[in-house]
């Protein structure tokens, strides 16, 4: 069990580490040199990737700038991956002042004991 919880948060690093490179790429349009519209498309059909998932990783690797906590955080690995996408999935429907008054209330939130990342998600939804 501490093994599996071990591996997991390697992948939250890893997720972490993705999306700032990710960032990168789709700000240089490096997408359009493999023939696709999108850095989403792009990375769905270099990973071999589920639409859903590349998409979820593009919305956090867009998103963290705005949320410098939970980027901090993810980076680190004190905040894990699937934290991480409930709160940046909720941010991209925010305006930058809304989203910096969300960040420390989904954080604390995340901190709760009996928290789950489906609270998180529903928390962000409202």
């Amino acid at each position: 069990m501490a093994e599996i919880v071990a591996l997991a948060r390697v992948i939250d690093l890893a997720e972490a580490a993705l999306a700032a490179r990710l960032r990168i790429a789709e700000a240089g349009k490096g997408h359009q040199l493999f023939g696709r519209r999108s850095i989403g498309s792009w990375l769905a059909a270099a990973t071999g990737t589920r639409s859903a998932r590349a998409g979820e990783r593009v919305t956090l690797s867009r998103q963290l700038s705005r949320l410098p906590q939970v980027a901090a955080r993810l980076a680190e690995g004190s905040l894990s991956y699937g934290y991480a996408t409930a709160i940046t999935s909720a941010a991209r429907h925010l305006d930058d002042a809304e989203t910096a008054l969300a960040e420390p209330i989904l954080l604390n939130l995340v901190d709760a004991p009996a928290s789950t990342v489906e609270d998180v998600a529903r928390a962000g939804q409202t």
